[in-house]
């Protein structure tokens, strides 16, 4: 047996303030989808909100079952639906001509990380889990402290999302000043609504990663931006 200390007060209080950053990226990206896509009938919640939906509407639960995974338990021979990783939940409301709901559908559950300190396994395992679900799994990052690296020059982290997450994105630091987030919003907005006549594809910005140094970005790791275009092409699946 390997002797260990406890945990010090210094990193007790270091994992305090990551869990609350942590919750912080959370909402901001919740935000950023929410105030773009809402118009789109696309919403983004944390597991609470979905879960406080449930109580007042029981048809929200489409979104929380599928959003499971089946996990086999060898011990009874039977299987287990849990939650992977569900910092965001992301839905889209179909509606018909009326404007009543008929059906919501998972489209994506978002990992979000302000950084990874050796925590990216957590959400490429998922990604790997999930790999043929029907629903996409992705990661929303500051990459606070450059653990990603560049394509060119990968390292463990890079190489592992790269390889199992079907989308990681790559986002500023907004937590401070809060109205810089409003600000961008209002930016993309434009950007957001010009695309539609391309069929809401990719436009190439990177408003809501416009701080971090070039070279960060790849095939699989993109600017934050991508994330809305993104997530209305997987709304469009559905209307197909």
């Amino acid at each position: 047996m390997i002797e260990t200390n406890p945990p010090s007060k210094s990193d007790n209080e270091a994992q305090l303030l990551r869990n609350v950053a942590g919750k912080q990226f959370e909402g901001i990206v919740a935000r950023a989808i929410n105030e773009i896509l809402n118009r789109e009938g696309i919403f983004a919640v944390s597991l609470k909100q979905l879960n406080d939906l449930i109580k007042r509407d029981s048809s929200f639960r489409q979104v929380l079952e599928f959003a499971k995974t089946p996990v086999s338990n060898p011990c009874d021979q039977s299987y287990q639906m849990m939650l992977p990783d569900t910092d965001v939940l992301v839905y889209y409301a179909q509606k018909d001509h009326a404007g009543f709901v008929t059906k919501r559908y998972h489209l994506a559950t978002v990992s979000c990380k302000v950084s990874f300190h050796g925590r990216e396994t957590e959400s490429t395992f998922w990604a790997k889990v999930l790999r043929n679900h029907g629903s996409k799994f992705y990661l929303a990052t500051e990459d606070k402290f450059g653990e990603l690296g560049t394509c060119e020059n990968g390292n463990k982290v890079r190489r592992l999302v790269e390889s199992y997450m079907d989308s990681t994105y790559l986002m500023s630091q907004y937590r401070s000043p809060a109205n810089s987030l409003t600000k961008d919003i209002a930016r993309f907005y434009d950007v957001f609504e010009n695309s539609k006549k391309s069929g809401c594809q990719r436009q190439d910005t990177r408003i809501f990663d416009s701080k971090r140094a070039g070279g960060k970005y790849c095939k699989r790791v993109r600017p934050f931006d991508d994330l809305l275009f993104d997530l209305m092409q997987l709304k469009f699946e559905f209307r197909r």
